[in-house]
């Protein structure tokens, strides 16, 4: 029977950061801390090797019984070697002592403490002192255990804690979350040790529900179920002067570390394993592309949710609008209306025929200038909304007259995934169309022109001109069925008379030899908008 002395001895003080090798007949005392493996000679333990000190205080060595000891950066241990009985004796005088006791038939290990004795054949088992305190826990992540305190027995099996206080030994518990991490903590620190069985039958209780990331939190905005793209942050938007991600993890395993990621998976940093979490790291100008994982141990779990990406634009506000309108005011004075075009295409609010209306304004001036003065910006959820009034003096080209027109225009600019700024929406009064009101999206389609009746030729046919228009879209398809109205979008091509569909208004040539017992056909159209206008009938005589 092997015999291990776990005794508090309050006759020893040594400091935090030093070691004291003293011996007092067969005794040996050491103080763990940060120190070269040179001062623990192999000799100076006496029925001990493979001793360790890491560069994290700890301490690591095994006794002769196979027997592994990880002693804490605070520990203060006192072994003692009796070959002639073949004992050792460990004692913890303060600190955290983490064993392992291999399983070897017919052997029973005994750790003697001030308050009672632990016995156990094979396990692994945790003890924290507090030499101030009077406290003493024992854990147990594997095998079993029997303390003993007077007349009375406690047995601790795998994930349960055995808790004394000054004097008092309170009932065993099972161990919580937040022991459970503490636990497995020392199996990972300083050289991780096998994890026994008892950690992954955690996920009984929760095997089906898998981890997930809930209640997530970016800069103080939570983020949807279908995500968070392409949002764009500036100096106004950090909370305390930092970049903040917030959360909660649920369903998760007390031993599994949640981890954060800034750039797509490239670089992981730990984020702990309670359930909520909080993140904070200072800003820069990046693309910031949020995946989250599990480690656990030596493998890592893959986490599902949301797409989040961000971008942070330290001059995102009154610099990007100014920037913008200076963009606006050059392309409007040179009359670039392909400038115009892309700058303003963005635009929800504008129709699908933006090019053709700014063909016309600019053909029909000979100068022009345009002024802006901010009235009033907010930056929210990545995105600018701003009013402007404008300015606007045009000289037509059959005038000498200059025309001044002003108003008050409303934007909304955001940041796209390539970090162009581009204008999504607006409203008000607009300076494309001389103030007038911003016009809404196209709902009616194109109308036919064409002859009612068409006289038809038994040698050659008959032949149709055709001209379609629509206010807003350009037209983009003409067609024709003969005999009966088909659905839209099934009738006879027909191609414009300048070879391509592209404008508002489109001409186009129908040349048809109608077969016996036929005598109608009908025309339509459909413009960019995707609306079909109505059918043109022609009577063939």
């Amino acid at each position: 029977m092997r015999v291990w002395n776990l005794r508090l001895v309050a006759l020893l003080l040594l400091t935090s950061t030093s070691l004291v090798l003293a011996e007092v007949p067969d005794w040996i005392l050491f103080h763990s801390g940060k120190l070269e493996h040179t001062a623990f000679p192999e000799s100076s333990f006496p029925g001990s090797h493979d001793l360790r000190t890491l560069d994290d205080g700890f301490v690591i060595f095994r006794l002769n019984s196979n027997a592994l000891v990880k002693a804490g950066s605070d520990s203060v241990l006192k072994l003692r070697h009796s070959p002639n009985l073949g004992i050792q004796f460990l004692t913890l005088l303060d600190g955290s002592l983490f064993l392992n006791l291999p399983s070897t038939e017919g052997q029973e290990h005994i750790v003697e403490t001030p308050y009672g004795n632990f016995s156990s054949r094979r396990g692994d088992f945790l003890f924290l002192m507090d030499l101030q305190k009077e406290v003493l826990e024992i854990s147990c992540g594997d095998g079993l255990g029997v303390f003993k305190l007077d007349h009375l027995e406690y047995s601790l099996a795998p994930g349960e804690k055995l808790y004394f206080y000054q004097g008092r030994i309170y009932p065993k518990k099972v161990l919580a979350g937040s022991e459970n991490r503490v636990l497995y903590s020392w199996y990972q620190r300083s050289h991780a040790w096998p994890l026994p069985a008892y950690f992954n039958s955690l996920s009984a209780g929760i095997e089906d529900q898998l981890p997930a990331i809930e209640e997530l939190y970016i800069m103080g905005l939570p983020v949807s179920q279908s995500g968070y793209q392409d949002r764009v942050f500036g100096i106004g938007d950090l909370i305390l002067g930092m970049i903040r991600i917030e959360g909660r993890l649920v369903h998760h395993l007390p031993h599994q570390t949640l981890q954060i990621s800034l750039n797509a998976g490239a670089e992981w940093e730990d984020l702990g394993s309670r359930g909520e979490f909080l993140f904070k790291i200072p800003p820069k100008e990046s693309q910031y592309e949020v995946q989250f994982r599990l480690r656990e141990n030596h493998r890592v779990i893959p986490l599902s949710h949301p797409p989040v990406s961000f971008r942070f634009h330290a001059d995102f506000g009154e610099g990007v609008v100014k920037s913008w309108l200076e963009n606006y005011k050059r392309l409007w004075e040179r009359a670039d209306a392909v400038g115009l075009r892309r700058l303003l295409q963005t635009n929800r609010s504008y129709s699908l025929s933006i090019y053709e209306d700014l063909l016309q304004i600019l053909s029909s001036t000979s100068t022009r200038r345009i002024q802006f003065e901010i009235l009033n910006l907010i930056k929210r959820a990545g995105m600018l909304m701003t009013e402007v009034r404008f300015t606007r003096v045009t000289t037509q080209k059959n005038s000498l007259l200059p025309i001044r027109q002003s108003g008050v225009w409303q934007l909304v600019i955001k940041e796209d995934s390539q970090g162009n700024h581009v204008l999504i929406a607006s409203s008000g009064e607009d300076p494309v169309f001389g103030g007038n009101p911003v016009r809404a999206g196209d709902r009616t389609g194109p109308k036919i022109f064409a002859s009612q009746r068409v006289n038809v030729d038994p040698a050659i046919g008959a032949t149709l001109a055709i001209t379609a228009e629509d206010d807003a879209s350009r037209i983009v398809r003409v067609e024709y069925y003969t005999g009966s109205v088909g659905t839209a979008g099934t009738g006879f091509v027909l191609a414009c008379d300048d070879g391509v569909c592209d404008e508002r208004r489109e001409t186009a040539t129908l040349r048809i030899r109608p077969k016996p017992g036929v005598r109608r056909v009908f025309v339509r159209a459909l413009d960019g908008a995707g609306n079909w206008g109505p059918v043109h009938s022609v009577l063939l005589e």
